[in-house]
């Protein structure tokens, strides 16, 4: 079974040259620019929900998102790979 980069196949070696020209590239992963933490606590809990139901500042894009048609005939052409459509957030098509 063949799996899509995206969905944790190995890399190749085109794919590991182009990633050495990354300075987020150590050899083995890529190291985030940022410090970037996981930590979540409950007594966060009450702000959170404030921010993401209540606060609209930086929830839509500035500017509107151009979006591509979907073509049916070439989706449902005969491949053996895999394919894949993203809609949104967490919508995928397979």
């Amino acid at each position: 079974m063949k799996f899509l980069k995206q969905f944790g196949a190995k890399p190749s070696a085109a794919d590991l040259k182009r990633y050495s020209l990354s300075k987020n590239w150590n050899g083995k992963l890529f190291e985030n620019i940022e410090e970037t933490t996981m930590d979540f606590s409950w007594s966060k809990l009450p702000s959170f929900l404030k921010k993401q139901f209540f606060e609209k500042k930086g929830k839509a894009p500035e500017t509107n998102i151009t979006i591509k048609p979907f073509s049916s005939q070439l989706f449902d052409k005969a491949s053996n790979l895999m394919q894949s459509i993203w809609y949104g957030h967490s919508a995928i098509f397979m």
